[in-house]
């Protein structure tokens, strides 16, 4: 349980059968997934999918590269669009930092805008990866 609260996403007891231990790792990796599309792309929009192996978006206006930290905050933020992410989450979960550290930073900002100059077709005015008040970021994706 102490795992847990440290952010672990699931535990197996001991003693534990092979059987159970696939079932949770699976459910782990299908969690992980969530927002990807079958081929490892995100959709964006109609004329923008990111490929997440390759660390690239292909757009009506060329390619565009992504740093890797720049690909797994996307990719967080993929996972999670039914939700504003608060920046404590994404320190934790993107950049690993301990959640009981009380950490003043502006990394997240900082790469949320050169996301949004990446990805929104006015970044003054984002679309697809919002700021909510008080909530944290919102990626929008259209269906």
């Amino acid at each position: 349980m102490h795992g847990l609260s440290l952010g672990a996403d699931d535990y197996v007891a001991k003693p534990f059968s092979i059987a159970q231990l696939v079932l949770r790792v699976q459910a782990v990796l299908r969690r992980a997934h969530v927002g990807l599309e079958g081929d490892g792309m995100i959709r964006l929009r109609a004329d923008c999918r990111v490929d997440v192996r390759n660390l690239s978006a292909h757009t009506a206006h060329g390619e565009i590269a992504f740093t890797r930290r720049e690909m797994e905050l996307l990719q967080y933020l993929a996972a999670h669009t039914e939700r504003p992410v608060p920046r404590e989450e994404l320190l934790h979960r993107v950049w690993g930092y301990a959640r009981h550290l009380d950490i003043e930073t502006r990394t997240v900002d900082i790469h949320i805008a050169k996301l949004r100059r990446k990805i929104e077709p006015d970044p003054r005015q984002p679309r697809h990866l919002i700021t909510v008040r008080t909530g944290g970021y919102r990626l929008l994706l259209e269906t």
